[in-house]
């Protein structure tokens, strides 16, 4: 070995090679088609520079670069091996700076005395007033504010080399010293041959105060060689001359070597066959099947050839490990169901009442005669893809006297195909005892419905779109009660999540049209053809238009190519409101909603600065509302004496007695009344327990009243007696009825919620009911600070005139009073008060001490609530825009309309009819000219759009034949009507080439073929008499 050292740099030779290099690594990471000739394979097919083989750090995802190998790569004789692998100076070591990154530098060290005031690991300054790290001590910067950290370092000197001949027997022990000087204090390293000594503990290096001793221990023959003494610091290195020449004597024989043996994992058995070869499992190959096969990934023990093979739903064969890490899917009771509800194997959800006094943990103590599952909420459903091979656990506990049912555990369904998991070991289930059940998600695990084991395909299909996952919840015939808590389910994502790889899951080289880590997805401007295995096969997507879900009546466009657009929706794909409505949403039940603003403005938009909350009881959490209870009796209501009882978990009635044959109804407190504009759009949703026999009743659910107007809902979905029933009402005029059984209109639930007065929730469900309860109602409303929530798109935001304020103009200004006249609330007027006061008087009193009724009002003042003087009934002002000559009744509603007209007002045309009523004539409506049809309407532009043509007929005004029609040819209707162009004759379908066919022509081609006929007859009796 022959080196050279100068203050710049320093050149080594060396004659001899090492017995291995990348060279001789062929054999543990071969090469195939997919990599380049400076490249190897690894297990799952990646491809890695041959020189990253076997160098001491996994460059493969699999770590199969670091299989089988020669042995590590060593460090450099300077350098110091971390647990982590990595290697760092030696110099570096215990100076309190974590070089190795798991801090295994910092280790084992040799406590140093401290300076005063710093610790061993810190250099204290000269002035005394500061400490720095170790480190930071001589490297070139003034850490020191007085400089004394860069002041006298210098590179090291041998002041004491080692001796230089010594002779050790083999199995002795020997020692070297070597001694240096140098600022910072030198770590004196040893080498032999000019490589590294022998790794403890049979090799102990030992530097402390610039003396470095080497205690080598059971000397071997490779021991013996020259022993270099080196001396490092930050300022530079020195070795000291000369070597310590060091001999092994009494060498014994060397121990035969081992034979190699055969992967465990990839071969049928670790011990090679009687040629000397290894059998490899089937997707396996290599010397020592350690590789997988083409097609295949990820050697490990749980695939059952050995490695798994590529699926990719069938576009390609090529795949390998996900780079993606481990994280999981994660669903913990605290208090409440989270979504998990109870259900059959068929995921029919069945009512139930939850327990929670297990901490964690859902628990159902409903006795049932079938088995009923958990069923877990939409974090569990989907793609789930990146779930093979993770491990599914959850918490359990059951209380039963019976042994366990052998029912699936586990079932999962997706794409029509349903695995269930059971238990092999059921001496693990133990009743009243809490149990941590673990199932990893491969095939091996699950199996059909009828038994048949599950495939890897099979499993995929599942994970591609899980549809419903669902876990035991009887365990056994007699049980009392089941728990479930603590649900995990391993998954894979795109990012660093600190754990492990999801070496388990494909990514697969997805040919053109495909993605996803298993192409299981089409690519953008890719649609699925309907045929092909799997999934079926990814072609380029034909345009298609595409008509909007929210503004049409069906997303195909009619058959003239144009979307048939809800009314109140427009443009090409019905995607836009048109003029004075907003937000257009398939909530909407006509596409957008028009502008309601109490009449006074048609400018509105989306109230998007306002976000859903809601009002709420909810005896459960400890709510005490006393309800009242009442009949639907607007006028004289009739009340029982007996008031419901609150207890912890609801309010309770029993004394239905006291009122036989009466509906009774929970009367709401102040909170759901008042302005409720807001309400618009969002749910009343109440829960209700029963116990009574006989059919439920038809009375209406819920009755709302507000600004003299009833509107009612009926629910028609069926309710249970003795369960918990959840009723869920959508504030929309289209689920609400006025008394006289019509439908609502927008402007009716507005005007009430404007003010509601009353707001009654049934309480009597059967003429035959023994008890019932209320355990929580909520109203939905929209107000500005709830951020955060759902945005309140459905309602409205006026622009109102000047004197009117609210999101729909519901109210007046200050400095304004409502007056008679106008449109539905009343106008809205300034106050005159002769520069006696700023605002209208609100409660209509007077007096000193406020206590008389403002003239024109009546009521007791005394009571103290804004509602004590109300107006004198007088005569609502009657306008019929002139079509009623019969005038109004006593609430101002038109008797007649006249002219086609209808409404309170006689405001709007009659169906068949067609213009603007408002206008005050008699020819204000204008029949539909629409041929077959009465039904019609005015477009965005102004035009008459006949609505639903006659079959046969298509355009604006029905004028046209639709294709597949011709004008008829009847002399009665000239042409008016189409027909289609094949006819019937006889028990034969005639059909006319062109809409220009001619019967005449027909009828000719019929006589020639029938004479044809007679001809061929008479030709043939001639030739029998011959």
């Amino acid at each position: 070995m022959e080196f050279l050292t100068s203050d710049k740099f320093e050149c080594l030779s060396s004659k001899v090679l090492k017995d291995y290099g990348p060279q001789e690594f062929q054999s543990i990471l071969p090469q195939t088609g997919l990599c380049r000739v400076d490249e190897r394979a690894c297990g799952n097919n990646e491809c890695v520079k041959s020189d990253y083989i076997c160098d001491g750090e996994p460059d493969c995802r699999d770590r199969s670069d670091e299989q089988n190998c020669p042995s590590l790569r060593s460090c450099e004789p300077n350098e110091f091996r971390c647990n982590n692998g990595r290697c760092v100076q030696k110099m570096w070591l215990c100076d309190g700076d974590d070089d190795c990154g798991d801090n295994s530098d910092e280790q084992a060290c040799t406590h140093r005395v401290p300076s005063d005031g710093c610790a061993s690991s810190e250099f204290k300054c000269r002035d005394g007033r500061q400490c720095v790290p170790l480190s930071f001590h001589c490297d070139g910067t003034n850490d020191c504010q007085d400089g004394s950290d860069e002041i006298g370092c210098v590179q090291p000197t041998i002041v004491q080399p080692p001796e230089t001949n010594k002779q050790v027997n083999a199995g002795g022990s020997f020692q070297l010293t070597c001694k240096a000087v140098a600022v910072p204090e030198p770590y004196i390293n040893w080498r032999l041959n000019w490589g590294p000594v022998c790794d403890p503990p049979r090799c102990t290096q030992h530097s402390e105060g610039g003396l470095g001793t080497l205690t080598v221990n059971n000397a071997q023959p490779l021991d013996q060689g020259a022993y270099t003494c080196e001396a490092i610091n930050v300022k530079g290195r020195v070795l000291a001359t000369p070597d310590c020449i060091v001999r092994i004597v009494n060498i014994p024989a060397p121990e035969p070597q081992q034979k190699t043996q055969c992967n465990v994992v990839g071969s049928a058995s670790p011990i090679p066959d009687h040629t000397g070869r290894c059998q490899c499992k089937a997707l396996v190959t290599g010397p020592k099947c350690d590789l997988c096969s083409r097609g295949a990934y990820h050697l490990h023990q749980k695939a059952q050839e050995g490695c798994f093979k590529c699926f990719c739903f069938g576009a390609t064969d090529q795949c390998r490990s996900s780079s993606w890490y481990r994280t999981k899917d994660k669903l913990i009771m605290n208090g409440e169901s989270r979504g998990v509800q109870i259900s059959d194997i068929n995921g029919q959800v069945h009512s139930s009442r939850f327990d929670f006094s297990i901490p964690g943990m859902v628990t159902y103590n409903e006795p049932s005669y079938q088995t009923l599952y958990w069923k877990l909420p939409s974090r569990f459903l989907g793609n789930k893809l990146t779930a093979y091979g993770g491990e599914l656990a959850f918490d359990m506990q059951y209380s039963c006297t019976s042994p366990v049912n052998n029912e699936p555990l586990i079932v999962l369904k997706g794409n029509g195909i349903t695995l269930v998991h059971r238990p092999r070991d059921a001496y693990i289930f133990d009743s009243n005892k809490k149990i941590r059940y673990t199932v990893d998600t491969y095939e091996v695990n699950y199996e059909e419905l009828d038994g048949r084991p599950a495939s890897r395909e099979n499993l995929m299909m599942v994970l591609a779109n899980v549809e419903m996952m669902l876990i035991r919840a009887s365990h056994c015939h007699g049980q009392e009660s089941s728990s479930l808590g603590d649900i995990t389910w391993e998954i894979a994502v795109d990012r660093d999540t600190q754990e492990r790889f999801a070496l388990e899951v494909e990514q697969c080289s997805c040919p053109p049209g495909y993605t996803g880590l298993s192409c299981e997805e089409c690519a953008p401007g890719y649609e699925r053809s309907g045929q092909g295995a799997y999934l079926g096969t990814c072609i380029p997507a034909q345009h298609r238009v595409q008509c909007s879900p929210a503004g049409s009546r069906s997303t195909h466009p009619m058959y003239d190519g144009q979307c048939q657009c809800k009314m109140y929706a427009m443009g090409a794909m019905c995607d836009r409101c048109p003029p004075n409505t907003y937000h257009l949403s398939s909530r909407n039940p006509q596409g957008c909603i028009p502008c309601f603003c109490s009449g006074v403005t048609q400018q509105c938009s989306s109230a998007s600065n306002l976000y859903r909350t809601q009002v709420v009881i909810d005896y459960r959490r400890g709510d005490s509302d006393q309800l009242e209870i009442t009949t639907s009796d607007a006028h004289t209501p009739f009340r029982p004496q007996s008031q419901a009882r609150i207890t912890g978990n609801d309010i309770t009635f029993t004394s239905f007695y006291e009122i036989p044959g009466q509906t009774l109804y929970w009367k709401m407190p102040k909170q759901f009344l008042d302005n409720k504009v807001t309400s618009y759009g969002g749910i009343l949703k109440y829960t209700f327990l029963y116990s009574g026999t006989g059919p439920v009743n038809s009375d209406a659910d819920v009755i709302l009243r507000g600004n003299d107007i009833t509107l009612q809902y009926t629910n028609h979905q069926p309710v249970y007696a003795d369960r918990e029933n959840t009723i869920e009402v959508q504030l929309f005029e289209d689920h609400w009825q006025r008394t006289d059984g019509q439908l609502a209109t927008r402007e009716h639930l507005l005007m009430a919620l404007a003010d509601v007065d009353s707001l009654l929730i049934k309480l009597s469900c059967t003429d035959e009911c023994s008890s019932s309860s209320l355990i929580s109602v909520s109203l939905d409303y929209a107000e500005p600070h709830a951020i955060g929530a759902e945005v309140a798109y459905e309602v409205e935001q006026c622009q109102c005139p000047p004197g009117y304020i609210g999101t729909s103009c519901e109210d007046c200004a200050p400095g304004y009073s409502r007056t008679g006249g106008g449109l539905y609330l009343g106008l809205c007027e300034r106050c005159e008060c002769h520069g006696h006061a700023s605002q209208c008087d609100k409660h209509n009193t007077e007096g000193d001490q406020c206590e008389r009724c403002k003239p024109g009002f009546t009521g007791d003042p005394r009571r103290g609530t804004p509602h004590d003087c109300q107006p004198v009934a007088t005569r609502p002002a009657c306008i019929c825009n002139n079509h009623s000559p019969r005038g109004c009744d006593s609430f101002g509603r038109c008797l007649l309309c006249e002219h086609n007209t209808e409404g309170y007002h006689c405001e709007q045309c009659k169906r068949g009819f067609y213009g603007d009523a408002a206008r005050g004539t008699a020819f204000d409506c204008t029949p539909c000219p629409c041929p077959g049809t009465s039904d019609c309407f005015l477009d965005a532009y102004g035009q008459v759009q006949c609505r639903s043509c006659p079959a046969g007929l298509t355009g604006r005004l029905c004028e046209e034949c639709a294709p597949g029609y011709t004008r008829s040819r009847s002399r009665t209707d000239e042409g008016r009507t189409c027909e289609p162009i094949g006819h019937v004759e006889e028990t034969n379908i005639v059909f006319v080439p062109t809409p220009e066919g001619d019967r005449i022509n027909r009828r000719r081609l019929r006589w020639r073929q029938n004479r044809l006929q007679r001809n061929r007859r008479y030709y043939l009796r001639r030739q029998s008499r011959y």
